[in-house]
C-alpha cells in the first residue's frame, strides 16, 4: 500500500477509515498506519504539484502557495481529499526503495506516554488537534494490521473494547463513535475533547471499570479529603454527577 492507495481508499469509504473527511484526519490516519508497517514508497514532485495546483487554479506564478491548504481553502475538506487523489494518481509513481515504519514503537505506548501527542498535539495534528484526530490515528494501525495479516490485530481489539466501554459509562452514547461522545461531553471543544480521551484511555488502559470515577472526581475527593480531614467516600455519588468527566 503507498500513500496514494491509502488516500485512495479513505476517499472511497471515508466513514470506514476516518473520523472525519479531512486532510489532517488523513494525515492521522497515515501516521498510524506507518505505525504498523511501512507505506510503499513513491516518486511524488512537490514543485510539479504545486505547480499543476497553479495552472489548474489559474494562480499567478509569483505567489507561494502551500498547495493541499489551497485546495482545503478552494474546494473545502470532503472535495479537498478527492482533488488531491486526482494529482496523486496523476503526478506519483511506486518505487521500489524501501521506507521504515514507526513499528519499532508501540502505538499504544506512545498514547500512554506524558511527553509526546499529550503534550504537543499541534505538533502532530495540527491546531485543531481533537480526539477525532486520535480515532483516525487508531484507524490507520488498524487498517494496516489487517492488510499485513488478513486478520484484526490489537488496534482493532483496542477500538471494539474501548467503544464497548465508553456506551457503558455514557449509556445515551449507544452507536456512537467514541469520539463524538467525547465532543459532545467536552461541549464541542476539540481541546477539551483530547483532554476527555486521554483522562478515559489512562482509565481504560489501568482496568476501571466504566462506572468509575472521572480524574476530575478523584481530585475533588482528594481535595476534600485533605483539606476537610474527612472521608468524602458518602459524597461519590454527588460528585461523579458533579464531575463526569
Amino acid at each position: 500500500m503507498t500513500e496514494t492507495d491509502t488516500l485512495r481508499r479513505c476517499c472511497e469509504s471515508p466513514g470506514d477509515h476516518l473520523a472525519e473527511p479531512r486532510f489532517s484526519q488523513f494525515e492521522a490516519y497515515k501516521f498510524g498506519y506507518e505505525f504498523h508497517t511501512a507505506l510503499g514508497a513513491e516518486e511524488f514532485d512537490n514543485n510539479a504539484f504545486t505547480a499543476a495546483v497553479k495552472e489548474d487554479y489559474g494562480v499567478q506564478d509569483s505567489y507561494n502557495v502551500a498547495t493541499t491548504g489551497f485546495l482545503v481553502a478552494a474546494e473545502g475538506d470532503m472535495q479537498a481529499l478527492s482533488k488531491y487523489l486526482e494529482y496523486r494518481e496523476r503526478l506519483a509513481n511506486p518505487t521500489n526503495e524501501r521506507r521504515e515504519s514507526h513499528s519499532a514503537h508501540d502505538l499504544f505506548e506512545i498514547l500512554s506516554s506524558k511527553d509526546l501527542i499529550r503534550k504537543r498535539p499541534g505538533m502532530y495534528f495540527g491546531n485543531d488537534a481533537a480526539a477525532s484526530h486520535i480515532w483516525s490515528l487508531i484507524s490507520g494501525c488498524r487498517w494496516a494490521e489487517i492488510n499485513e495479516t488478513g486478520e484484526p490485530g490489537k488496534a482493532c481489539a483496542f477500538q471494539i473494547q474501548f467503544q464497548s466501554w465508553v456506551e457503558e459509562r455514557f449509556p445515551f452514547s449507544k452507536g456512537i463513535p467514541w469520539y463524538r461522545t467525547f465532543y459532545f461531553v467536552s461541549v464541542s471543544s476539540s481541546d477539551w475533547s483530547l483532554k476527555t480521551f486521554f483522562d478515559h484511555f489512562d482509565l481504560f488502559q489501568a482496568g476501571e471499570r466504566p462506572d468509575c470515577l472521572s480524574q476530575t472526581a478523584r481530585i475533588m475527593m482528594n481535595s476534600i479529603a485533605e483539606k476537610c480531614g474527612c472521608d468524602p467516600s458518602d459524597m461519590e455519588d454527588t460528585i461523579k454527577r458533579i464531575a463526569p468527566i
